[in-house]
């Protein structure tokens, strides 16, 4: 009975739940900026890419 009643009140463990959960709120929270940061730095990577081809193309020469 008595471990039972551990059980259900633990501050401890349950501010240790507390906190991973957060960290694990914050880890997906930075894998998404991540992500759309290297999204956006390949875009603009192409962007480059294509505005030094029309600064030298031909054309333009």
């Amino acid at each position: 009975m008595s471990w039972k009643k551990n059980q259900k009140n633990n501050p401890k463990r349950d501010s240790q739940l507390v906190k991973n959960q957060h960290q694990e709120i914050c880890n997906q929270d930075l894998r998404m900026r991540h992500e759309k940061l290297g999204f956006e730095i390949a875009s603009l990577s192409v962007a480059m890419t294509e505005i030094r081809c029309r600064c030298v193309s031909p054309s333009n020469l």
